[in-house]
């Protein structure tokens, strides 16, 4: 049997800085949309890795 206290292992993080999807955020935002694009992307980008 399995101890009830112990929690399943859960899917691995792999460690991403921040600038890391900022500018991949910011990549994709441009490429779609140019500088305003870059801009909101970096953002989003930046918020999607301070809520990981």
């Amino acid at each position: 049997m399995s101890d009830p206290k112990r929690k399943s292992p859960g899917p691995r993080r792999i460690p991403v800085p921040w600038w890391a999807l900022t500018l991949a955020g910011g990549g994709v935002g441009f490429g779609v949309a140019e500088w305003p694009g870059a801009v909101f992307g970096a953002l989003l980008g930046f918020f999607a890795w301070k809520l990981r």
